[in-house]
């Protein structure tokens, strides 16, 4: 015979053997409260259950809290210097993307040399990526160290379909940064 509230065993032996059920729930704090609740309940009643519930919920709110802040930080450098979101950029996953700008991405962080993400994604022609940044709120005129924005990035790289995509979301197009961005092609075209 068996019960959980004493967990009481009847072997081929008479005598009654206890349980503790710590042996086989160890880690979940909820479990353990509410085994201890009951037993408590079975030897004192009802209102002295409600008294150690209103006292220890809390300790168990904070175990639980506690545990929820073991989670990586999705805006946390790799071992390489890139954020998950530069990951997925510099890959072309855009359901990697869309997942961490869920996850409260820093869509407008910039890297050592200044860029954001969507001047990454700009720069290597990920018209899918550049408009899911630009609607979750990346500044589309963001310059990095030397003065590039992610439309000028765009325009050298000949990715006019961002180009456009940019300039629908608000980009400026600034005279000054076109034509560096116009020699720069010509360049790079006569290399």
């Amino acid at each position: 015979m068996s019960t959980i509230s004493g967990h009481v065993h009847s072997g081929t032996s008479r005598k009654r053997r206890r349980c503790s059920p710590r042996r086989f729930i160890q880690q979940d704090p909820s479990v353990l409260m509410g085994m201890l609740c009951q037993r408590i309940t079975v030897r004192t009643g009802v209102v002295f259950t409600l008294v150690v519930l209103i006292v220890a919920g809390p300790l168990l709110t904070g175990t639980v809290a506690c545990a929820g802040q073991a989670r990586t930080d999705v805006n946390t450098k790799d071992a390489g210097g890139l954020t998950a979101l530069e990951r997925a950029v510099t890959q072309g996953d855009i359901s990697s993307v869309l997942a961490l700008i869920q996850a409260g991405a820093d869509v407008n962080a910039t890297d050592n040399s200044g860029r954001t993400v969507l001047s990454w994604a700009a720069l290597q022609g990920r018209l899918e990526i550049v408009r899911a940044f630009a609607r979750a709120g990346a500044d589309v005129n963001v310059k990095d160290e030397q003065g590039w924005t992610p439309l000028t990035l765009a325009f050298t790289a000949a990715h006019f379909d961002v180009v456009q995509a940019l300039i629908e979301a608000g980009a400026k197009a600034d005279r000054n940064q076109l034509r560096k961005a116009v020699r720069v092609s010509l360049r790079r075209a006569c290399l």
